[in-house]
């Protein structure tokens, strides 16, 4: 599994509009190649401390950089809500496990308010 997302994302980066904008490889660089290269450098330097966020961030409706609306719904993708710390428009300064659950819990409430049409 993890070498397919290291070829995957290699794949996204050889294709338009990346292509053009990447200057190279950085990690875990051009030279390794083979599965048992790939598996070696990042079994050495793979580590759980880092928490992904920002990456599909909440914003107002005029806020063209957001792609998630206040509902926690994508933007121009009918019945898809995002409930995880990709939503965050900032890194919170602790540690985001808290502040992940209360979106899901958000989220929950939005879909149950939905369900039951009216609006939160």
């Amino acid at each position: 599994m993890l070498l397919a997302g290291v070829r995957a994302a290699r794949a996204i980066g050889e294709a338009e509009p990346f292509r053009s904008r990447i200057v190279r490889e950085v990690f875990p660089g051009a030279d390794v190649q083979s599965d048992e290269e790939l598996s070696a450098v990042e079994r050495a330097i793979h580590q759980t401390v880092y928490h992904v966020s920002g990456t599909c961030r909440i914003g107002a409706d005029d806020d063209e950089l957001a792609v998630v609306d206040r509902r926690l719904r994508v933007r121009g993708v009918e019945g898809l809500r995002i409930a995880d710390a990709s939503v965050f428009p900032t890194v919170p300064s602790v540690n985001p496990v808290i502040t992940v659950l209360m979106v899901g819990e958000r989220a929950a409430d939005l879909i149950r308010a939905d369900a039951a049409g009216r609006a939160e």
